[in-house]
């Protein structure tokens, strides 16, 4: 769909339910590797208490970044 959206004249969204830093991350990479992106919600870690990872991306004044690291950049996996 998000693919076939920006052909269509159709912007595409991301968003997100209260998740882990790593579904946040997932979600980013989506987002980036679709053209079409012109909106995203992903702030769903920030009413988490307590999150099980950290690294994912960067956010800076608001704005999500990815990590120049492996994989979905994920530096820390604990438990709860």
């Amino acid at each position: 769909m998000a693919a076939l959206a920006p052909q269509h004249g159709i912007p595409v969204f991301l968003g997100c339910n209260d998740e882990s830093q790593a579904g946040i991350a997932a979600a980013l990479h989506a987002a980036y590797s679709c053209p079409g992106t012109q909106y995203l919600d992903l702030d769903g870690h920030l009413d988490l208490e307590r999150d099980v990872v950290e690294g994912g991306f960067s956010m800076e004044n608001g704005k999500l970044f990815l990590l120049e690291k492996p994989g979905l950049g994920i530096s820390k996996v604990g438990r709860r």
